[in-house]
């Protein structure tokens, strides 16, 4: 087994995130996963697997550390066992009720995540529900993103089923892939060059105004991060569907939804709205290679899509301009063009990356349609499907439900989570109180439903 997984430039972008988060006295980048439970978790036995998962994908049991030649961050593979009780916790709900697990969960969502001294991907059960048990995963987005996630956790229920012997198992080389560098293989640094430049000029971009729903400058203290949380029935989903095939046929799901969210965003905009003014959104490519599971590496392209108010009225309209954006975006390769970009852009010190960007997320800079390389979309939708395979247990219990979110930058100031299980739909908000009220978002969130059921 390597040493060390060394990131790849984008993951150096999370990373730098990071830095430059907590810096400004935020929690960090990190993303988090519910699991609705029925009945306890096998508390121990998800230890043990856990144990047996860090042999197959060692990243999951790492710990952070600088690279004293470059300064830049990397994973540790071969560190000391962790105290298996501080990465799997056991919190009890006193009183039991859904209200003091919103509020023991936001406190830990505003706590930093040490992968320093502990690994990255850490358990918190939260116990005294009548239905049962609600298990919190959290980790770095630096380390993977919600499909890379999903894959640990689907490999983590194999494990603790079969109980292998773990002197049996050995790594399945997920440290040792290296997608991110073959794209660019080809590339020499004058083409990197040139590729960046020509982010500047994105296909299909419309021109003008980009409004965004915080109507105050971004502040220094953004308030207390909430999260919101609806999840519809498998009736509901089951007519989500059949709405999204109507509409949008063949065309992405990601491409529907961020329709409906943009449709609900118009809808709840204070008025009036400005005329010629801009919506903006990114529609996320995955670019793993399907040759075997590609956990610890982020390799999503985010594309950026720009959208006139004059089209929010009507989803419909919405989808198709949001397809023929992405269509166009894939011809152009501009995921590759971002990534030839990432690949220069964070060349320097991390350290030095993360100034830059908490000195930019300080002063609250917003993006121009003409510059989209770092700039902030009027709407932050994340949308990911369900586990490649039913999962009906989770270490013990019967698995009911699971819905994530992730941390936020001042600027939006919310985001919405996606997420569909094999069964229905679940939506999560996340918001700063003081640059997007949970009221607000709260009204968002009803709007964007209603849409997705009623379009």
């Amino acid at each position: 087994m390597a040493r060390y997984q060394y990131p790849n430039p984008l993951d150096l972008l999370f990373f730098a995130g990071e830095h430059a988060t907590k810096r400004a006295g935020l929690p960090g980048v990190h993303v988090h996963l519910h699991l609705e439970l029925r009945g306890r978790v096998d508390v121990e036995g998800l230890r043990r697997a856990l144990l047996a998962l860090y042999r197959v994908y060692p990243a999951a049991g790492a710990r952070r550390e600088l690279d004293i030649r470059t300064g830049r961050p990397r994973w540790r593979l071969d560190g000391p066992p962790p105290d298996m009780r501080r990465v799997v916790r056991l919190h009890a709900l006193t009183p039991p009720t859904d209200d003091q697990l919103q509020h023991d969960v936001e406190a830990l969502f505003a706590a930093a995540l040490d992968t320093v001294r502990l690994p990255p991907v850490q358990f918190h059960v939260f116990r005294g529900l009548p239905a049962g048990d609600v298990v919190v995963v959290r980790w770095p987005h630096a380390l993977t993103d919600g499909r890379g996630a999903f894959l640990l956790l689907e490999e983590l229920v194999r494990l603790y089923d079969e109980t292998p012997d773990p002197a049996t198992l050995t790594s399945a080389g997920d440290e040792r892939r290296d997608d991110f560098a073959r794209m660019l293989a080809d590339y020499p640094l004058w083409r990197r060059v040139r590729m960046m430049l020509e982010l500047h000029h994105p296909p299909q971009a419309h021109r003008g105004e980009v409004l965004h729903l915080a109507q105050t400058p971004a502040a220094t203290d953004p308030g207390p991060m909430h999260y919101l949380r609806r999840h519809l029935t498998p009736e509901q989903t089951a007519q989500v569907g059949a709405n999204m095939r109507r509409i949008a046929g063949a065309s992405p799901s990601g491409d529907y939804l961020r329709a409906c969210g943009l449709h609900a965003l118009h809808a709840v905009m204070p008025k009036p709205v400005p005329p010629h003014a801009l919506y903006t959104a990114m529609s996320l490519l995955d670019n793993r290679r399907r040759q075997g599971p590609a956990v610890c590496w982020n390799l999503t392209s985010a594309l950026p899509i720009t959208v006139p108010t004059d089209a929010a009225g009507d989803a419909a309209e919405l989808t198709r301009l949001i397809h023929r954006q992405t269509i166009a975006h894939v011809r152009a390769r501009t995921g590759l063009r971002y990534y030839a970009a990432f690949s220069l852009l964070m060349h320097p010190p991390t350290a030095y990356v993360a100034a830059v960007l908490r000195a930019t997320m300080l002063a609250g800079r917003r993006q121009t349609s003409g510059l989209m390389l770092a700039g902030t979309p009027s709407l932050r939708l994340d949308f990911i499907g369900p586990f490649s395979r039913p999962l009906p247990r989770f270490c013990g219990a019967e698995l009911h439900n699971y819905y994530g979110y992730s941390t936020l930058l001042p600027e939006p100031g919310f985001a919405l989570h996606v997420n569909l299980t094999h069964q229905r739909l679940n939506v999560s908000g996340v918001c700063f109180e003081a640059r997007v009220p949970a009221r607000t978002l709260a009204a968002l969130m009803d709007r964007f439903i209603a849409t997705l059921l009623d379009a």
